[in-house]
């Protein structure tokens, strides 16, 4: 299993890595395909649950998010109000309370959370954010799995997910930071607020987990997908991300309003 997810992780890693890189149509494309296999996931995952979301609900994510490439954040704010209001429309025609609840949070959640890495990476000094991001993610996800193995104990969060300890999250908070502090240079910022940056990146990082695995759990289910061998599925792999993304973005703009 283990060798699975290592074989998997580089794998995804060197696709992210070069669509990152590359911008443009390499990294349009990419959006494109975790946004619209994320939204199927989450659809599939409420389906274990009675909960039937209307099949708009897919495309509809995937074009949400796509707004975030155009650079502009009040395009994806619309965009972003018009499929929520869409997908109140559709679920009150089914009379279903909790399918529009949850249609409406899987916009913000799929739609929203991808179009605002779509944002961070167009922007203007977004290439260097977008990677950190990327790298604090990576560091976080991989030191709370194998801190959590050596020194884990006391369990951070045991009726959401109970492999998840306060020791492993505090080495995946303080990786976070440390490679934060490595990439101060490209951000041209100082390096204790780069080490805040990077501990704010942790902590989202790990509520994204935490967010994805309290999902599975009301639907009681293990994993998102069976997609990508060794992890499950695309949320399975990528919901810090999710998470980060958006917190990126918010600290780069922070930053530029107040330094």
């Amino acid at each position: 299993m283990l060798k699975q997810r290592i074989a998997s992780a580089l794998v995804l890693g060197t696709i992210a890595i070069l669509a990152f890189y590359l911008g443009g149509i390499p990294f349009g494309l990419l959006l494109t395909i975790l946004s619209f296999l994320s939204a199927n996931e989450y659809r599939n995952l409420l389906s274990n649950a009675q909960l039937d979301l209307h099949r708009v609900f897919v495309p509809l994510c995937t074009l949400v998010a796509l707004t975030g490439l155009g650079q502009q954040p009040q395009c994806l704010f619309v965009s972003l109000l018009i499929g929520t209001l869409l997908i109140l429309s559709l679920s009150s025609i089914q009379k279903n309370v909790s399918a529009a609840a949850f249609g409406v949070l899987g916009t913000v959640y799929i739609g929203g959370f991808w179009g605002v890495l779509g944002l961070l990476r167009t922007s203007a000094d977004g290439s260097q954010w977008a990677f950190l991001v990327l790298f604090a993610t990576w560091a976080t996800d991989i030191a709370a799995f194998f801190g959590g193995k050596a020194w884990g104990k006391h369990k951070l969060a045991p009726s959401i997910s109970p492999g998840k300890t306060w020791e492993g999250t505090a080495s995946g908070v303080a990786a976070s930071a440390l490679v934060s502090v490595l990439w101060s240079s490209y951000l041209s910022l100082p390096l204790l607020l780069c080490a805040c940056i990077g501990l704010c990146l942790g902590v989202m990082a790990v509520t994204g987990d935490l967010v994805e695995s309290s999902l599975k759990r009301y639907c009681n289910t293990k994993d998102s997908g069976n997609l990508i061998p060794g992890h499950g599925g695309i949320l399975d792999r990528f919901d810090s991300l999710l998470f980060t993304s958006t917190g990126g973005f918010l600290l780069k703009e922070l930053v530029r309003i107040f330094m």
